[in-house]
């Protein structure tokens, strides 16, 4: 069934932001429903129950750079802090058959690891347009797809502008008219992991897990050595920290 949005409400006050936004719709029969969430800012909480949890967070410097990780035993949370990005996520404990949420850190995957904490990013965020084999993949649709128009897509084509986004690669897209028409061009798209996925995958991830593993160890932990094939000494601090 289609909707057609037919109003948008939105409550303000002139001493306050908005409390308030939603969409009126009206279906076919023209019935008029409302979408959307409505709060009062104004209004008092009433809290139901509350629970303080402890959390350690794992502080590191390199060189460069620095990272703080969050971990929360009692919630299944963990949360990176860096000058390489942020991230987190909150994992389900029933579904997690470790003793403690540490060793399920340790053992999981870390492209596992990757891909739930950059959930919060969005949805495209862990991956980047690959431009040169989205244009070889566009050549060969081209070829058994454009019939007399091939000349002129072709051209259109190298028109382009390169870029690894997206977003803006299907922008100059749309104002191609040859290329625009091309059957199943989105199937052409090709992707590569975001350098910025890649770096927590297998750098930042795995020295903290290495860094879990030989925490209780008097010797020198190597991810010290081994993280980024730096091959100098980097500092560590662990400290535990009260949240709540």
């Amino acid at each position: 069934m289609k909707y057609e949005v037919v109003r948008t409400h939105c409550r303000y006050d002139q001493k306050i932001p908005p409390i308030a936004v939603f969409d009126e719709y009206s279906d076919a029969a023209g019935e008029v429903s409302r979408r959307g969430k409505d709060y009062d800012i104004r209004e008092k909480l009433e809290m139901a129950s509350a629970k303080v949890s402890k959390a350690e967070v794992f502080r590191f410097w390199f060189n460069p750079g620095w990272a703080d990780f969050t971990v929360c035993e009692d919630t299944g949370e963990l949360t990176i802090h860096s000058d390489w990005d942020d991230c987190l996520y909150r994992w389900n404990l029933c579904g997690i058959s470790d003793k403690t949420f540490k060793e399920f850190l340790m053992r999981a995957d870390t492209p596992y690891l990757a891909s739930k904490l950059f959930q919060c990013k969005g949805q495209e965020a862990h991956r980047r347009l690959d431009f040169e084999k989205t244009l070889e993949a566009f050549k060969e649709q081209i070829e058994s797809e454009g019939g007399e128009s091939k000349e002129e897509m072709l051209e259109e084509l190298l028109e382009l502008e390169p870029t690894e986004y997206e977003q803006s690669f299907y922008h100059e897209l749309s104002h191609k008219t040859q290329l625009s028409s091309l059957p199943d061009h989105h199937e052409c798209f090709r992707y590569r992991p975001s350098s910025c996925y890649l770096f927590l995958r297998d750098t930042l991830l795995p020295f903290f897990q290495e860094y879990l593993r030989t925490a209780d160890s008097k010797k020198e932990c190597p991810a010290y050595r081994d993280c980024c094939g730096a091959g100098g000494k980097w500092a560590a601090e662990l400290e535990t920290e009260k949240e709540g």
